[in-house]
């Protein structure tokens, strides 16, 4: 008997400006095999992603769920077992389920790909690549470098690797497979590094920014290969029905690769709408009709209820889901509209940001500041507080954020933080569980083995506590920087937990996490799986800082009485070395 349930096919930009595609209104690109799905679908023109960071709204698409609800995925990288996929969920109905592309969600065995629901795998785990090679020889810290890994282990590519990419996904959806298919093409393409092949970013000559200029060629050669998967499947005959998503993981980003959020405000990283607004439209010939535009709220968290929903009653055993079938929404057979109000939270250092939209009505607080920070509770005081930080915005009038209207609504401006209160209550699991203990743990055992003069020899040990696992790895680096000093790189949250417990002088690398000690040790800690990536004294990413030192004493007596190391104030801090950028 043929199954006449549809193929689902998930295609996610990384970083993709919500002005940088034809259907969006671009005007320095076109992007007409994008156009063409979205034109001969629905135009979602209010479409939002889950969270304004890549693995936070990665695991919102996979889960159809809330990030909020297990804890912060950008500090832990990774999406916790407890959590069930939509594949999991849809290969237990009977699909054939593939991801081709970037992941980020676990590098350990736990959490792969291939143990999280997919039958098959051709990409890779961790943040990002580079288009051209792969070089294990340069160094074993450089993630971006590192092999492909095809689900029996490390594999490599020829050419560009946004068609190489889609070289994989046209065999998987070409297949002569009489069950359905569930594809998650995951391209890592526009986020840096800002690469593509040189005849492409040649017929971009006429714009002067160099570094858009690649990030416009990096969508060409993304729009050329979305027309080849379109294609493939209709050559097989299954276009007609197959459901396909477009979407960006999160807003463009502004400052790496000069992504256009016009008319938005902000970014990727924002609750502004630059951050979490995205270019998102959906096509399914066979039982959507096309050339329409949707205008009420949807989220990324609706692909897998949508999903689930067609798949039957072998995938509704599922967790709660926060997102929504969109099904009868398209076929007019649903009134009202998907979602009443939409919310995020995102954790950054000391502070947190939070949104909420109902209607028209959006508030945002970024950040809301200590006096919410301490409570996890946003208040319109600490709002009001803010001066530019912030506001109240009529979306219908004001799509850009730039009329803040909280002093003249500030009833509104209390109901929606109420709102937020409520949904955040409701849904906050405990941030980073005991992940901390773990941290002083490998704090601690790092400052030991320095004082006790072990040598400088790579060395790992893991420490598991509620599933998390970290990794300290000590081996040499060099730098002309003898002072000793202790340089902690962590996660924002991270930097905040250490703050509070007494490490006054700590601070964060947004994208590596590690140790530099007597400017001749590198110690990387993985949160809780990361690959390994480099670390070099005083480097730091532009747009976050500096990272200062924490000076350790040097005596018998190294560890305090709470277990942790004991930290004079310090007295100095290092500026940044002349050291160039990664």
């Amino acid at each position: 008997m043929t199954d006449e349930r549809p193929n689902i096919l998930v295609i996610l930009a990384d970083d993709l400006g919500y002005r940088d595609v034809s259907f969006q209104g671009a005007t320095e690109i076109e992007t007409p095999h994008i156009d063409r799905l979205a034109r001969a679908g629905v135009i979602f023109s209010n479409g939002y992603v889950a969270h304004a960071l890549c693995a936070p709204s990665r695991a919102g698409l996979m889960t159809g769920r809330y990030p909020a609800r297990f804890g912060d995925v950008q500090v832990l990288q990774h999406l916790p077992v407890e959590e069930r996929t939509v594949a999991d969920y849809l290969r237990e109905a009977g699909y054939r389920t593939g991801i081709v592309g970037k992941w980020h969600l676990g590098t350990a065995p736990e959490f792969h790909p291939l143990n999280r629901g997919f039958d098959y795998f051709y990409g890779f785990t961790g943040s990002g690549h580079d288009y051209f090679r792969i070089d294990v020889t340069e160094s074993p810290l450089q993630e971006y470098l590192l092999p492909l890994n095809d689900g029996r282990g490390a594999s490599g590519f020829s050419g560009y690797l946004t068609d190489a990419l889609t070289d994989r996904a046209i065999d998987f959806v070409a297949a002569d497979r009489e069950e359905p298919f569930f594809l998650y093409l995951s391209y890592n393409a526009p986020h840096v590094p800002l690469q593509a092949p040189a005849e492409t970013v040649r017929k971009y000559r006429h714009v002067d920014d160099e570094k858009r200029r690649r990030y416009l060629a990096m969508i060409d050669s993304l729009d050329h290969n979305v027309g080849r998967i379109v294609a493939a499947l209709q050559a097989a005959g299954r276009w007609e029905n197959t459901l396909t998503f477009f979407l960006s993981d999160n807003g463009g980003d502004t400052f790496k690769s000069r992504a256009d959020n016009r008319p938005l405000r902000n970014g990727k990283g924002s609750v502004f709408e630059g951050g979490i607004r995205v270019p998102f439209a959906a096509s399914w010939p066979a039982r959507w009709s096309g050339g329409t535009t949707f205008e009420p709220m949807v989220i990324s968290l609706d692909v897998a209820a949508t999903a689930l929903a067609l798949a039957g009653d072998e995938a509704t055993a599922h967790l709660p889901l926060d997102g929504v079938n969109l099904d009868p929404f398209m076929r007019g057979e649903a009134s009202g509209v998907p979602h009443e109000a939409l919310f995020w939270k995102v954790i950054w250092n000391e502070d947190g940001r939070f949104a909420v939209r109902k209607a028209d009505a959006k508030l945002v607080s970024t950040p809301w500041g200590r006096e919410a920070g301490a409570t996890g509770r946003a208040s319109a005081r600490a709002l009001g507080a803010l001066g530019g930080g912030g506001g109240l915005f009529d979306l219908s009038t004001d799509p850009g954020e730039t009329r803040d209207l909280i002093a003249a609504e500030a009833g509104t401006a209390a109901r929606l933080t109420a709102l937020w209160n409520d949904w955040n209550e409701r849904t906050s699991a405990a941030p980073f569980g005991t992940s901390h203990q773990a941290l002083r743990y490998l704090i601690r055992e790092m400052y030991r083995a320095t004082v006790a003069g072990e040598p400088v020899v790579r060395s790992t040990f893991d420490v598991y506590l509620d599933g998390a696992r970290l990794t300290y790895v000590r081996e040499p680096c060099r730098t002309a920087d003898t002072r000793e000093r202790f340089f902690l790189h962590l996660f924002p949250a991270y930097s905040a937990y250490g703050k509070r417990h007494g490490f006054e002088n700590l601070d964060f690398d947004f994208w590596n996490h590690g140790v530099i000690l007597d400017g001749r040790c590198l110690a990387v800690v993985t949160l809780p799986e990361h690959e390994i990536t480099g670390i070099r004294t005083g480097q730091y990413i532009p747009g976050t800082g500096w990272v200062w030192g924490v000076e350790f004493p040097v005596g018998p007596e190294p560890v305090s009485a709470e277990g942790s190391p004991a930290i004079p104030p310090a007295d100095e801090q290092p500026g940044p070395a002349d050291v160039p950028e990664r």
